[in-house]
């Protein structure tokens, strides 16, 4: 067989871009090729007659099942063991199979597959170096230098260690070094001021403390033999001296003086590129330990990459340059191995970009909102993309409709009746008994309801804007899923946790010695009658049975489990992987489920950082409330960084607001006046972060969230906008076009200087300009109204039914003044649009009571379009 008959044979569901890259992995660098494919497997086989069967998962996960003699050409940590009975047509493929396996759950973990043709790093170097020149057309090397890289990613690092340097060798005293060094880190993007805020002059720390900290580690920048034991020691001084601290802002602090000061013999990576430069060279986990020995480790990893760097001629100056070329690499992701059905891609710099506030008004017709489709698709995608669409509306729509459907644009029209409730956030009644469920108590739920916070169409794009990783690897938890909390119960409650992370599994210790793996006891009802079988006065809410049909079913595969100790401390958090095992050698907790830890610490973290309440201890296992979950939070405690801000790769997202003006601003908008402000969104200098009315967590408006507003000017039903509002947009006015208007009816083959006889350019100018003379220029005519004519009888049509209405409101049915405005006089004897007829006075009146003459007006059956005839 080959790789298209594969494809070809492959079922088509969300998983399919995934496995695309897969088999282009395969194809390119594992040395395995496809024997035969069975009902959702491929059996695959190398030059040596080695074997493994890929399991065609539905969803994102995707395992390989390997021989013993496959498993060994990788690193023992990336295998697991996945239960599986395989059918006789599969063992005659696979009949040694013992258990090893590969889970790839997402493109990065593609590296895995580079081991099986030996070692990974090679050809993550060739595609780092691919991505840099892909960036730096004209870089060939770091000597001679690339003016455009130099530019970008070393200048400004060489003018920084420089400015440092003055500065320390101007300091008198150790709190002038902390200030020169506060200077420094305040004065470049390499960090974001949140790590080092502490040693600011306005910072919590203990500054006599962290100055003798900093003196000391400038003191040991020479001797490079010295820096993991120097970088230790300023991080045990950062956890003592400063408040709520951790150790990576510490370490990057520490990094950074170092790499400054010392470029040849230090470097700054920050964690999460490290951790995922590191998995993609070698398909394992960056090693976690002490800090010395990760300091040791992360030094280790930049000379083999240096190292081979001089290798191929590209002559690295130092460490330094290692740091910006995985830097350029990791946000340059996109360049790898792209699958055939991958979303629209962006083509915009994936670096912070300044948020647009933008507001278009003008007239009715003059194309508002389809100036929002445009400038929408032109900032999630570049002007590269956007500007030759738009003159095909076709086609720009279409990619408009994808991105709405990929999230990243939103909708919304404001009206006098649109609240904070909706924009933002609000509270709705909802009958989820969730929390009941988890009371200490074996009184039924209540059928009652409560009031939960729900977000608005704003909050919810804010969040989807902020969470967005677009290309680049970075770590998230998956919010979509639900969070089991699992208490660890006893006094020795380390021994289980410690046997938990060891054999990759969480344990359940009630149930009894039964085997809940068979398929009836998938429902509640069956666990519980199963039981009580055995203990007639227990009830379904015993932590025999509720506890253990949650644990068996209750808990889905990719779900979360965070073990606890008491009701207010987690020391674990790991992704569920496997299904239930009944564990018949087992006698104190026989029932267990794969885990795949992600973060753990015997010492805890604290329960409140992400959950508002106490455990219960009336259910060792239950699902936490969802609106109650601070997932920011929780991705602080396991990744040891802050979560709340977007990362560098994150892509543009829209929030169209049609007639922005027809809500009360002030009343829709909030506290959000305050947040829309360019320097006040996340990861800005001026950063706001603020809690809402509803939920606990804080509230942050990220800078890749654009906002576009129309309004309409000839709206007199309305107020002029919010002036804090109109501070904080840009405006674009849109006025009648009449070139816009040739160009419509050209894509359509017709002519707006001749439409069936008739000029309408000249007919929409002199309308407007009419209006302009006796009203004012924001309630002139749109040239949107008569874009879609065809013929004369729909110009008939727009002038009856849209025009000749609209210009009755706007001069309060002065009949008069429209007729004025069409070309049209009382008694003349030749009307185009309108005809008046001379009113006799009553019986009861004298003409001369009157003063003037009256007309009655009316709208003529058929129209004149002499005055406005093509040539």
């Amino acid at each position: 067989m080959n790789w298209s008959e594969i494809e070809a044979q492959m079922p088509q569901d969300s998983a399919t871009p995934f496995r695309a890259q897969i088999i282009a992995h395969l194809r390119d660098c594992s040395g395995f090729i496809p024997e035969a494919i069975l009902k959702k497997v491929v059996v695959l086989g190398d030059a040596a007659g080695r074997r493994m069967l890929w399991g065609i998962g539905s969803t994102g996960m995707q395992n390989f099942y390997l021989t013993a003699e496959v498993a060994a050409l990788l690193p023992p940590e990336v295998c697991s063991t996945l239960p599986i009975k395989l059918h006789s047509a599969r063992k005659t493929y696979l009949d040694s199979y013992e258990g090893p396996a590969l889970e790839l759950r997402k493109p990065e973990d593609l590296v895995l597959l580079d081991a099986l043709s030996g070692d990974p790093f090679p050809r993550a170097l060739a595609r780092w170096i691919q991505r840099v020149k892909a960036r730096f057309p004209n870089w060939q090397g770091f000597v001679p230098a690339d003016p455009a890289f130099e530019a970008d990613e070393r200048e400004y690092k060489d003018a920084a260690a420089d400015k440092l340097r003055q500065a320390l060798a101007a300091a008198q005293d150790d709190r002038a070094r902390l200030e020169a060094l506060h200077g420094a880190m305040a004065g470049i993007n390499l960090l974001q001021w949140q790590v080092y805020w502490p040693l600011s002059p306005k910072g919590d720390c203990d500054h006599a403390a962290m100055s003798l900290a900093v003196s000391a580690l400038i003191a040991a920048v020479p001797d490079a033999q010295g820096h993991p034991a120097a970088v230790a020691s300023f991080i045990a001084a950062w956890m003592q001296h400063c408040p709520n601290p951790t150790r990576d802002s510490a370490r990057q602090v520490a990094e950074f003086a170092l790499m400054l000061l010392n470029p040849a013999e230090a470097l700054l990576l920050r964690r999460s590129f490290l951790d995922a430069m590191y998995f993609e060279a070698t398909g394992l986990r960056f090693p976690r330990g002490e800090a010395a020995q990760e300091y040791t480790a992360e030094l280790g990893f930049a000379h083999r990459i240096r190292d081979a760097l001089r290798d191929k001629g590209l002559a690295p100056r130092d460490l330094m340059d290692v740091q910006s070329l995985l830097w350029v690499a990791f946000n340059a992701k996109d360049v790898a191995v792209t699958p055939p059905t991958e979303p629209i891609s962006d083509v915009r710099n994936a670096a912070m970009t300044t948020p647009t506030n933008l507001i278009l008004y003008g007239p009715p017709g003059t194309g508002k909102t389809f100036a929002t489709a445009y400038e929408a698709v032109r900032i999630c995608l570049g002007d590269a993309v956007a500007v030759p669409l738009r003159v095909d509306r076709v086609g720009l729509m279409t990619l408009y409709r994808k991105l709405v459907s990929e999230g990243r644009i939103e909708f919304v029209t404001f009206h006098q009746s649109f609240s904070y409730e909706d924009f933002v956030e609000g509270l709705r009644p909802t009958t989820d008994k969730a929390k009941d469920d988890n009371l200490e108590s074996d009184t039924p739920a209540t059928g009652g309801f409560s009031l939960r916070p729900h977000a608005g169409v704003f909050k919810q794009i804010s969040e989807r804007a902020r969470l967005d990783t677009g290309t680049v690897a970075e770590i998230r938890l998956d919010r979509n899923r639900n969070i089991f909390k699992l208490s660890l119960i006893g006094s020795d409650w380390r021994a289980r946790l410690a046997k938990s992370l060891e054999d990759s599994r969480m344990l359940w210790g009630f149930g009894g010695k039964v085997d809940w793996s068979i398929a009836e006891y998938e429902q509640f009802e069956a666990v519980k009658a199963r039981w009580c079988s055995d203990h007639p006065d227990a009830n379904g809410r015993y932590a025999d049975i509720s506890g253990t049909w949650s644990f068996r079913s209750g808990v889905e595969i990719g779900d979360y489990v965070v073990l606890t100790v008491g009701k207010n401390q987690i020391v674990a958090v790991g992704r569920v992987s496997g299904a239930y095992e009944f564990l018949a050698e087992e006698d104190e907790f026989p029932h267990a489920r794969r885990v795949e830890w992600i973060w753990s610490d015997a010492d805890g973290a604290d329960r409140s950082a992400f959950y508002p309440e106490k455990f219960s201890s009336f259910q060792p296992i239950y699902k936490l409330d969802d609106a109650s979950i601070d997932w920011d939070g929780l991705e602080s405690i396991v990744y040891n960084r802050d979560a709340l801000p977007p990362t560098a790769g994150a892509r543009d997202f829209v929030l169209i607001i049609d007639e922005i003006n027809r809500a009360n601003i002030s009343k829709v908008f909030g506290e959000l006046i305050t947040l829309l402000e360019a320097d006040k969104r996340l990861g800005c200098l001026n950063e706001v972060r603020l809690r809402l009315p509803y939920s606990e967590p804080r509230f942050g408006v990220p800078s890749n969230l654009h906002i576009i507003g129309t309004m309409n000017t000839a709206d007199r039903s309305i107020a002029l906008l919010d002036t804090a509002l109109r501070r904080r947009f840009t405006f674009q006015e849109l006025m009648p076009d009449v070139s816009a208007l040739r160009a419509a009816l050209a894509e359509r083959g017709l002519d707006a200087n001749n439409l069936d006889g008739i000029n309408l350019c000249r007919l929409l100018t002199t309308i407007n300009e009419r209006i302009e003379y006796l009203f004012d220029r924001d309630h002139q005519i749109g040239h949107g109204f008569f874009t879609g004519c065809t013929d004369k009888a729909g110009v008939e049509d727009v002038m009856r039914h849209k025009v000749i209405p609209l210009l009755s409101e706007y001069f309060y049915d002065d009949w008069s003044k429209v007729a004025a405005v069409l070309g049209d006089r009382a008694g003349s004897g030749q009307t185009y649009f309108l005809e008046a007829k001379r009113l006799a006075p009553p019986d009861s009146l004298a003409a001369d009571d009157m003063g003037e003459e009256k007309w009655r007006w009316s709208v003529r059956s058929d129209f004149d379009f002499a005055k406005f005839q093509a040539p």
